[in-house]
């Protein structure tokens, strides 16, 4: 039994919803990439891919305080509430307790911004938030 050549054929047909239909075949899903899939391949387009390590941020604060408060009284009132919070968007957010601390600490703003540029220069540090626990 051989086909009419008179006869169109079949277009394909495509349904937007995810499911191709091929002739004279079952409905089989098209391929779809999942976002976790094409994330990594983002973000080191975009720079965001690269994390500095925790305990080397750590301990580039931990000598960035040696080096501010020279004094063991003064090392030991201000490292006792001040904690590193994260590094996100080229900015550095310290976590202060209590709003007395936290306007004593912003007078160091500027110098602790370029101990970390200093210290860190490819991390690219342009900004440091305070924040209030």
């Amino acid at each position: 039994m051989s086909k009419d050549p008179n006869v169109p054929k079949k277009p394909k047909r495509f349904y937007p919803l995810g499911v191709r239909y091929l002739e004279e075949q079952k409905p089989r899903p098209i391929r779809v990439t999942h976002f976790s899939a094409i994330m990594p391949q983002i973000m080191a387009k975009y720079g965001g891919g690269r994390k500095i390590g925790v305990e080397r941020f750590q301990k580039v604060w931990q000598e960035i305080q040696d080096d501010l408060f020279d004094s063991l009284d003064d090392q030991a009132a201000y490292t006792n509430h001040l904690r590193l919070e994260s590094f996100r968007n080229k900015t550095v957010r310290i976590e202060v307790e209590g709003n007395t601390l936290l306007q004593e600490i912003s007078f160091y703003k500027n110098a602790i911004l370029q101990q970390f540029q200093q210290k860190l220069p490819e991390e690219n540090i342009r900004f440091i938030k305070f924040v209030r626990k």
